[in-house]
């Protein structure tokens, strides 16, 4: 499956075929937290392509135990660059003349959850804090495991052991 194309395989979760220096190789992309492991199976070097493929498939499900999945909560506590507030989800509009700290979240269903506290009101630094709150309590209700474009069956694995934990 060509990368970029949801695999619904769970037996080649995070597998592509590819050719590396002329030859046909499997190749493994596993994406945790930022980093990338990546490693190539060639076929030749592994007795044909079903004996690349499982060693792909032994490689992936190494990685994959070893770093798991970040959870959809820890996503979107993740700092972005642009951030001026400090706090993931809580920024401060001042785009009309009445200012507002707002506690933002999105969910994978598409839905938002968007609150603002008046600096007007509040003072700033109060509307602030409970913005941070109101984030806190948002953040809450985001469950699940951030894995994108993994089959439903790969998901329902990883899901199951964090329920265990």
């Amino acid at each position: 499956m060509p990368r970029g194309i949801p695999n619904t395989d769970p037996a080649m979760y995070c597998i592509h075929p590819c050719v590396k220096r002329g030859l046909p190789c499997w190749e493994v992309i596993v994406r945790r937290w930022g980093k990338y492991h990546r490693k190539y199976f060639g076929h030749g070097a592994h007795g044909g392509e079903a004996g690349a493929l499982r060693k792909a498939q032994a490689w992936r499900d190494e990685i994959v135990e070893r770093y798991p999945p970040m959870t959809k909560r820890d996503r979107r506590s993740i700092l972005q660059s642009n951030n001026k507030s400090g706090v993931a989800g809580v920024r401060l509009d001042r785009r009309t003349a009445i200012h507002y700290w707002i506690a933002e979240t999105r969910f994978a269903d598409g839905r938002k959850m968007c609150r603002r506290f008046r600096v007007d009101i509040l003072g700033s630094e109060q509307a602030k804090q409970r913005a941070i709150e109101e984030r806190a309590r948002q953040l809450e209700q985001v469950t699940g495991l951030h894995l994108w474009l993994a089959p439903p069956e790969v998901v329902a694995k990883f899901e199951e052991r964090l329920a265990d934990n």
